[in-house]
């Protein structure tokens, strides 16, 4: 979110901030080309790409 310059609430949605609850975020995680490696089975992968998947519990000013 450094990089978009937002806050943890621009990326949830408007229903979750009212009802309160848990909810799923996928944040996108990107790398410059031979920073982050995976071995898979078809061999050395260089991802450029990482979704993080986060589950958010938002609690109400009510709750």
């Amino acid at each position: 979110m450094l990089q978009t310059n937002t806050s943890m609430d621009k990326h949830l949605p408007n229903d979750a901030l009212e009802r309160g609850g848990d909810v799923f975020v996928t944040f996108p995680i990107r790398f410059e080309e031979g920073v982050f490696h995976m071995e898979t089975v078809e061999g050395n992968v260089d991802l450029r790409l990482l979704n993080l998947l986060v589950k958010v519990s938002i609690v109400t000013k009510g709750d």
